[in-house]
């Protein structure tokens, strides 16, 4: 196609392939073209032919593409393919026009923006990315529009550079906030246009665009003429001629002429009332209360309803500039009126008077005997409120819809009324999220319960049982969250999710009571969470729920310290799931849980093999969580020889991450090194342990890990007799965990034994009197004896 062709066929409707592409074959095209830029053998100006054609098939797949995002991805693409052979061949023999090219491809996605900004007018991204194309648009045709001003009248490319300079300026004069750079904007579009001598078709649309400008720059009988002349061209469509001249009369305030000129056109429906709607609009503004008005309104409400019950996409800038004019309605107009409008302002983005608006209609619904209405209203309300990030004001605003959806006899429609109470519940959980659980916790527990007990046999009785569940659980109150997880129905969504989170509940508490020293009270519960699992295996329908409670089977008997005796059983289990789970990310997790599993077994020279294997399948967040696996299977073994075995291959995992050249996430190079320390440390490497300790001190700030590995870090650090360091972990312990639990007294002890080390013997002594002082057990018989023993310690001389 030739240069020129190209650049006219821009302005008119696409007739290339329209078949999207996804962005492996994005990248293949553009690969290709690039790969052709170095041929020698190829014609400089062959080059750039190729270049404009990939560029002309990603304008194409840009086109088809439904979704904003996605169609501007396409034309950055092209924009970025012919911006590299520029900077191959910047004296190519077609530069500019292939320059002039990328700005239009620059343009067009700027428009794009703008279309998206039309239909979503809140959307703030889309007013700045419409900005940002069009800024570049300008740039390049303006340095396009400098280097090609000496050339002959006739030069095509010269005539396009011009047009498309003044179509982006003028577009971008209708983003300004500012008057005066918008009225600058226009005034240098028109500039551009003056005496330019164009062929059609370019000269029709150069004709209708100079007939717009001078409209909003208010010579309007320049403009009539201009549009005259336009009418006769050939190029524009019959809507960007018709746009143009509801321009002229609005600006006349020639309403009616401007609605015979919308039905007299060829247009379609949908498209001939989003035209009128936003002349009704601008009509309302210039009337007084009365019949005229109000037939005004009432021929744009039937317009936008009919765009709404006809799903169109322009709906929504219809109903906000509907908005924009009618601020508030009559009191004799139908409720409908307010609900669509305050729909209006919620799409300009005005969130307050989308709730006034709706809270004035609801009042006027219950005025008019239809408390129904106005249930629904209010309830709209709190939801934009909710939308917004209002908690406070929606949990003050559901509180009474909440509680009369849950009254027999309620007005609120009965497929709203479970919503609007759980929705409450929501509101406050957010808000007591928000205060840091101050406050509207217990309110937000109270509605959850409430819900409940209102909408039993609802799903989203589920959903708060779920909820309420968690809640609950994390105040220990254990018993209460296991019987709501276990009324969850299995046809719900949460069914899986609430049994595994008893699974979860169980397996803490089995690891908890083992770093207790309560052994025998451990597999008491262990026996319980398997008697759960295999029941909750025996309900499951579905093979996808049978294969995570079996991945939770296994994962319950590789707890470390609890030498289950079905270590056997579980690595069948993770074989079975290895070889025929599809889906990938339990399949991959059984696979890791295989390497423990071994570990355990006393294979470990198999489970070293395939740690070095999965080092090349698992990302580095995933080898590391895996070494912390292992790193707390090491610490718990009671044998010396299995112990470093399975240190050694933990520290293998963490060395081999901390070598990769591609760099970490400080948090998790900080947990690498500390399962490399500890791997060092349980194998004999006492020295570069120590010198590991020392030299990555500023990687070992509790600050930087997660709880779960500081008592871990303090552990080695108290081993490796690095006191000082091992102070501050342990108080890093002892503010992390509430008082007179277990991890608070083993760091109570150990700060006070690094006090003792350290010469402050009377900080170590007054340590040990205030834990007594406050907990006179001490942590059990076993921490007892320990303080006991340090006390007596520091008594001696």
């Amino acid at each position: 196609m030739a240069i020129g062709a190209i650049l006219v066929a821009m302005l008119v409707p696409a007739v290339q392939d329209p078949d999207r592409l996804d962005d492996r074959q994005v990248r293949e095209l553009v690969e290709s073209a690039r790969r052709r830029f170095v041929e020698a053998s190829i014609d400089r100006e062959e080059r750039a032919r190729d270049a404009l054609d990939a560029a002309d098939r990603l304008d194409a797949a840009a086109q088809a593409e439904p979704e904003a995002g996605r169609r501007a991805s396409r034309w950055d693409a092209a924009v970025d393919l012919l911006d590299a052979l520029l900077m191959v061949d910047p004296g190519n023999p077609i530069a500019d026009a292939v320059d002039l090219q990328a700005a239009v491809y620059r343009w067009a996605e700027g428009r794009t923006w703008i279309a998206q900004l039309e239909r979503s007018p809140a959307d703030p991204e889309a007013r700045a990315r419409a900005i940002e194309a069009l800024d570049d648009a300008i740039a390049r045709l303006r340095r396009l529009w400098t280097q090609t001003r000496g050339r002959p009248e006739g030069d095509l490319t010269a005539q396009n550079i011009r047009f498309r300079f003044a179509q982006a300026l003028a577009d971008r004069g209708d983003l300004e906030d500012d008057p005066g750079r918008a009225l600058d904007a226009r005034q240098q579009a028109l500039g551009r246009l003056k005496d330019l001598p164009l062929d059609p078709p370019l000269a029709g649309h150069a004709t209708l665009l100079r007939a717009r400008l001078l409209v909003e720059l208010g010579e309007l009988g320049e403009a009539e003429e201009a549009l005259r002349q336009a009418e006769d061209m050939p190029g524009p469509g019959e809507a960007e001629r018709l746009d143009v001249q509801l321009d002229l009369l609005l600006a006349r305030k020639q309403f009616e002429e401007a609605i015979v000129a919308i039905e007299r056109s060829g247009l379609d429906r949908p498209s001939k009332d989003v035209r009128a709607v936003r002349v009704r609009a601008r009509q309302w503004i210039d009337l007084f209360p009365g019949r005229e008005r109000s037939a005004v309104e009432e021929d744009a409400i039937t317009r936008v309803r009919r765009l709404r019950d006809a799903d169109r996409p322009e709906a929504s800038p219809a109903l906000a500039r509907l908005a924009a004019s009618i601020v508030e309605p009559d009191d004799a107009d139908d409720p409908g009126l307010w609900e669509l409008l305050a729909e209006g302002h919620l799409a300009r983005g005005d969130v307050g008077q989308a709730v006034r608006v709706n809270q004035l209609g609801a009042d006027h619904a219950e005025r008019l005997g239809d408390p129904g209405r106005a249930w629904v209203m209010r309830y709209r309300a709190a939801a934009i409120l909710v939308r917004a990030g209002r908690f406070d004001r929606a949990a003050e605003a559901l509180g009474p819809l909440a509680e009369l959806a849950r009254t027999p006899g309620s007005p609120a429609p009965d497929d709203q009324r479970a919503n609007a109470s759980l929705l409450h519940a929501l509101a406050l959980g957010r808000l007591a999220s928000s205060q840091g659980g101050s406050g509207a916790k217990p309110a937000y527990q109270q509605a959850l319960e409430d819900h409940i007990a209102a909408f039993p046999d609802d799903p989203s009785a589920s959903e708060a049982r779920w909820i309420l569940g968690r809640l609950q659980a994390s105040e220990a109150r254990e018993a209460d969250a296991i019987a709501l997880w276990s009324a969850v129905p299995r046809s719900h969504p949460r069914w899986r999710e609430s049994r595994m989170a008893i699974v979860e509940l169980h397996r803490d508490a089995v690891q908890s009571l083992l770093v207790e020293g309560k052994e025998d009270e451990a597999r008491a519960r262990l026996l319980r969470a398997r008697a759960a699992l295999d029941s909750f295996a025996e309900e499951a329908a579905d093979p996808g729920d049978r294969n995570a409670f079996d991945l939770a089977r296994a994962e319950l008997e590789l707890i470390p310290g609890l030498r289950s005796a079905e270590i056997g059983q579980a690595l069948g289990r993770l074989d079975r799931l290895v070889a025929s789970e599809s889906d990938a990310a339990r399949r991959d997790r059984a696979r890791r849980l295989r390497i423990v599993a071994l570990a355990l077994d006393q294979q470990a020279a198999e489970a070293e093999r395939e740690a070095r294997e999965e080092l090349d399948r698992s990302d580095p967040g995933e080898i590391i969580a895996l070494a912390e696996r292992l790193d707390r299977a090491a610490a718990a073994a009671t044998a010396e020889p299995s112990r470093r075995r399975i240190a050694g291959v933990s520290r293998l995992l963490a060395e081999r991450v901390l070598a990769r050249p591609d760099g970490l996430d400080p948090g998790l190079r900080a947990r690498a090194r500390v399962v490399r320390l500890r791997g060092q440390l349980e194998t004999g490497d006492l020295d570069g342990a120590r010198a590991s300790a020392q030299s990555w001190a500023g990687d070992l700030l509790p600050s930087r890990l997660p709880p779960g590995l500081l008592g871990p870090l303090a552990d080695a650090l108290d081993r490796l007799g690095l006191y000082t360091q091992s102070a501050d972990v342990h108080r890093a312990i002892i503010a992390s965990h509430p008082p007179g639990s277990a991890p608070w007294f083993e760091a109570r002890y150990g700060l006070a034994v690094s006090y003792y080390r350290t010469g402050r013997p009377s900080d170590a002594r007054r340590l040990i009197d205030g834990t007594s002082a406050l907990h006179p057990d001490l942590g059990g018989d076993a921490l007892r004896e320990k303080f006991a023993r340090l006390r007596r310690r520091l008594e001696s001389p």
